[in-house]
């Protein structure tokens, strides 16, 4: 997915990753910023990587905490992509004023595995 945003002409790239050897796959590959969320204040680290005002955040883990941190996150009118899905019977939360105060953008993949057992 870092490969995917430089492409698609992403200015800078932040990864958030758990894994060290995925976190230097991710430099690798283009990451600007690589930032393991377990044990680093993510928002404080973006901040010092001058990455103040994200426009878009792409969540491939697909854990309702993780949704929730990308629109912690995501800038004012940025897109959340929730690009790896939760399971079927699994709920996030969000608070709606703060999607209306930033004006945010949320929108889901159709491809994962939950679409392969039934269509909706």
């Amino acid at each position: 997915m870092v490969q995917l945003a430089k492409l698609a002409g992403a200015a800078r790239v932040a990864l958030l990753e758990p894994v060290e050897e995925k976190r230097r796959v991710g430099r690798r590959m283009g990451a600007d910023d690589c930032i393991d969320p377990l044990t680093e204040d993510v928002k404080a680290e973006l901040e010092d990587a001058g990455m103040n005002w994200i426009q878009t955040v792409i969540e491939c883990v697909g854990r309702p905490s993780t949704i929730e941190q990308a629109i912690e996150i995501a800038g004012k009118q940025a897109v959340v992509m929730m690009f790896g899905l939760i399971k079927p019977d699994e709920t996030v939360a969000v608070k709606p004023f703060t999607v209306f105060q930033k004006e945010l953008v949320l929108k889901a993949s159709y491809i994962n595995p939950y679409t392969q057992k039934r269509a909706l």
